[in-house]
């Protein structure tokens, strides 16, 4: 699994790609390492991927975003088809209110300025 994190709007300020390093369209790469997971994490670069089975999850860390509409992408850059797993977001427009937000379940989303993604399977 990899996950983008893509503007929609030009009021979008940043935009985030994990587990893929080269080539991508988002103005920030990073490891899935830098996230939380009960799963697995294997490989570097562009071939790192996090491997989770059921009742696992990946968990971005809190990132300021910006303001706009955004998509989350699993393995945009993969060429695999994620199936089966549940992607949710929060956000808040402080990075306070973005951690003690609930989750929301879907893969669009308005951020309010912090944003945060989860992957679960």
């Amino acid at each position: 699994m990899t996950l983008a994190l893509k503007a929609e709007t030009l009021l979008a300020s940043r935009t985030w790609c994990w587990g893929h390093d080269t080539s991508v369209d988002e103005q920030a790469t990073e490891d899935l390492g830098d996230g939380t997971t009960t799963g697995a994490i294997s490989g570097s670069g562009d071939a790192e991927k996090c491997t989770i089975e059921k009742t696992e999850y990946w968990e971005s860390p809190t990132k300021f975003i910006g303001t706009g509409d955004f998509t989350i992408e699993v393995n945009k850059y993969q060429g695999e088809t994620a199936t089966g797993f549940t992607v949710k977001y929060k956000t808040g427009a402080t990075e306070a209110a973005c951690d003690g937000a609930g989750w929301t379940e879907g893969s669009s989303f308005t951020s309010t300025g912090w944003g945060k993604v989860r992957v679960e399977y």
